[in-house]
């Protein structure tokens, strides 16, 4: 089985995890507890593919600073098997996030100014681009997303695409056009069908499209067939960070090897239910873990 070579881009930062024991009220105070660990929606699915055994060399571009922070995200990296594809930049500063874990599980969100457009598909080495056999996009700023998926298809690459909170504020249409994997939640197909009419006439170009449900599963959209997944159910939710780019990363794992749609479901709802059950952002899911979930 040829293993594929994967380049993933967007988000890259040092996020730091508070998890409060009580909810955060006024005149309460909690205990918390601090994770710090390399970050980001690209990170975090490219971190999980590289650890995973069908997939090849994975790369990361994004911006990260040529500073303390950013040598952390790096050391982090070259850890877990992930090639930084874009060099650090001197003239930035890594982005730092940090997350607010309460007892109910659910992250809530601060970061500063995040550096999104100070790296370019020119960025890459030829040598890395002519190694890559699929690109990754996570939503940063929709003119860069472009750049980079006019370039995979003059390579003649696969993409996928993953919307997240940008997708919002800016259109993304002509990463939609080039994508061939769309992965969206609820609120983001929602706006995807005011966009674009239907997620039928999308798939009837080509493309798979696939809906997360929360802890209902996921359904894939594509041009001759819908399937549906239920999810697997999960007892023990440490915290949902990265649960999406962890189901990102078992989908593309999937669907890569042509394996059925059902198939690719399967793979990508575990990679989402074990992930909830890790601290933070998960840095490796076992084939065994898979394997008992899945069977």
């Amino acid at each position: 089985m040829t293993k594929p070579n994967i380049l993933c881009v967007g988000h890259v930062n040092l996020d730091e995890i508070l998890y409060a024991n009580n909810e955060l009220r006024q005149e309460r105070s909690c205990k918390v507890e601090s994770f710090i660990s390399a970050g980001g929606g690209a990170t975090n699915t490219a971190t999980l593919l590289a650890t995973n055994n069908t997939v090849g060399q994975v790369y990361l571009a994004g911006d990260v600073g040529n500073d303390e922070r950013g040598d952390k995200v790096v050391n982090s990296l070259n850890r877990h098997g992930v090639t930084l594809a874009t060099p650090q930049n001197k003239n930035n500063t890594t982005t730092k996030i940090r997350a607010i874990i309460t007892p109910d599980k659910n992250p809530q969100y601060m970061h500063e100014d995040q550096n999104l457009d100070s790296f370019t598909p020119d960025d890459i080495s030829d040598e890395i681009w002519g190694d890559i056999d699929h690109v990754h996009i996570t939503s940063f700023h929709s003119n860069m997303a472009k750049l980079f998926a006019d370039r995979a298809k003059s390579e003649g690459l696969t993409i996928s695409f993953n919307p997240t909170q940008g997708y919002f504020d800016e259109s993304f249409e002509d990463t939609v056009e080039l994508a061939d994997l769309i992965q969206m939640n609820r609120g983001e197909s929602e706006e995807f069908t005011k966009r674009h009419g239907s997620i039928g006439a999308v798939v009837n170009d080509g493309k798979d499209v696939v809906v997360t449900h929360g802890p209902a599963g996921s359904t894939l959209y594509s041009s001759n067939e819908i399937a549906h997944h239920e999810g697997y159910t999960v007892e023990n939710v440490f915290d949902t960070v990265g649960a999406g780019d962890s189901f990102m990363a078992g989908l593309i794992s999937s669907w890569l090897h042509n394996e059925s749609k059902e198939d690719n479901l399967k793979m990508a709802n575990a990679y989402g239910a074990l992930s909830v059950q890790i601290k933070g952002a998960p840095k490796y899911i076992s084939e065994e873990e898979i394997q008992e979930l899945i069977y």
